[in-house]
């Protein structure tokens, strides 16, 4: 019932309309229409054709509407302009469109071939037909569809009448004048973009580029890019690897001949000669770390050795004769013995007279460090441990005391003194020296 309201209602508004079966034309061209009576869909050519199903949804009921009030438009689809409930396609201010933003005619004339963005380089249009292009701008040429496209050779000035043949070349002419694709070519009378003959010094390629010698691949200038095996690429050149090299790069070789090797210097080296030094290497190093270490092992047991007699002499020089003991008694060797009794009676300790002295040596240590005897408790002095060895003091023990008073084993207190030298009393560090 909507739809047949909504068609005779747009039926009687569009009588006044000159565009048959259209309800409602574009406010700023009187040719389009845009929205049709109910039935019909907008069509550029024709302005409306009757829809073929009906039922098949093709339209709504205002053409490019998305929002509707009562019979009116309120929201577009993009691209879409609402005017008095309609949708108008969006378009330039000085066009006229059918679909958004597509020109079609400018001002009230139809446009004319340099109109088209396609055809921007179009000098002049034809007087014929106003939408083809007749002569275009230099670097430019025609196509089969009166537009402009750029010249196929690249090395064209112009090509004003096709653009795949050159009228102008920059250079690059063959033995016969024509305006070759490649440099250095010297005959391309068959087809400018390939070349039939190259000159002397240049090998014609499969992409039918003239290039140098020893190159497998190269621009139409000539410029190498690829080499054979054998050579290296250098500043556009091709350069002869290192004898027996067939892939290298800037004289370093990468793959040798058959037979050969790299060396690990960027050279090549015969399998056989390698064979040889690697097996040679491996004999002489195993020998040579041998001898190495029989040398070090010989050398270091010689310097030990004679390091030990060093100090066996050294100490044979300077070591004082060691004292033994007799019944308790200490006996230096070459020297008198002094008995002072057994040592529960010893020899009465003098310590004023020792205490007179400054030095203690093997001369005058029974003097100086007499047998003293020791208390029940015993202990001498309060002292019952000898500092040298920790241990305590035994009953019929060689207990001697220093003029400091202090006591200590007969054996420890003469090695401290006389054979280690160290003459300072370990209880109150008086030095005797």
């Amino acid at each position: 019932m909507l739809f047949f309201t909504f068609s005779l209602l747009t039926t009687i508004y569009s009588q006044t309309y000159s565009i048959e079966n259209c309800e409602t034309i574009d406010s700023r061209y009187s040719e389009y229409c845009i929205n049709c009576n109910a039935g019909y869909i907008r069509n550029e050519q024709f302005g409306c054709v009757e829809i073929s199903d009906p039922s098949s949804n093709q339209r709504n009921l205002i053409e490019n509407c998305q929002d509707y009030n009562d019979f009116n438009c309120e929201k577009c689809i993009e691209g879409y302009n609402v005017h008095e409930g309609r949708c108008e396609p969006i378009c330039e201010s000085n066009c006229q469109c059918f679909e958004p933003n597509m020109c079609i005619d400018t001002h009230g004339r139809k446009l004319m071939c340099t109109d088209y963005s396609y055809n921007s380089n179009c000098l002049t249009c034809c007087d014929y037909n106003y939408e083809l292009c007749c002569s275009c701008y230099s670097g430019y040429g025609l196509d089969n569809y009166g537009g402009c496209m750029p010249c196929f050779d690249s090395t064209c000035i112009s090509c004003y009448n096709y653009y795949i043949q050159c009228d102008i070349c920059t250079g690059f002419y063959d033995s016969y004048g024509n305006c070759c694709l490649a440099n250095n070519c010297k005959d391309c009378s068959y087809d400018v973009n390939y070349c039939g003959i190259c000159s002397s010094d240049y090998n014609l390629r499969y992409n039918s580029y003239c290039c140098p010698e020893h190159c497998t691949t190269c621009s139409y200038n000539s410029e190498c890019t690829g080499c054979e095996y054998g050579y290296t690429f250098d500043n556009g050149l091709c350069i002869k690897c290192e004898s027996n090299c067939i892939s290298c790069t800037y004289n370093y070789c990468y793959t040798c001949e058959t037979g050969y090797s790299t060396d690990g210097d960027g050279g090549c080296e015969s399998t056989s000669a390698r064979t040889a030094r690697v097996l040679a290497m491996a004999i002489a190093i195993p020998i040579v770390s041998f001898f190495f270490l029989f040398g070090l092992i010989f050398g270091l047991t010689w310097y030990c050795r004679r390091r030990a007699m060093k100090l066996n002499a050294k100490f044979m020089k300077i070591a004082p004769p060691v004292p033994a003991f007799n019944n308790g008694n200490m006996v230096i060797p070459g020297q008198q013995q002094y008995n002072y009794g057994p040592v529960s009676q010893p020899a009465v300790y003098n310590q004023n007279y020792a205490l007179g002295a400054t030095e203690i040596t093997v001369s005058n240590f029974l003097t100086l460090v007499p047998n003293v005897a020791i208390d029940q408790n015993l202990m001498y002095n309060g002292i019952n441990v000898c500092k040298v060895c920790a241990q305590a003091f035994q009953i019929n023990g060689d207990i001697r005391v220093l003029p400091c008073g202090h006591a200590y084993h007969g054996n420890c207190i003469y090695n401290l003194m006389i054979i280690q030298n160290r003459k300072t009393c370990l209880h109150c560090n008086r030095v005797y020296a």
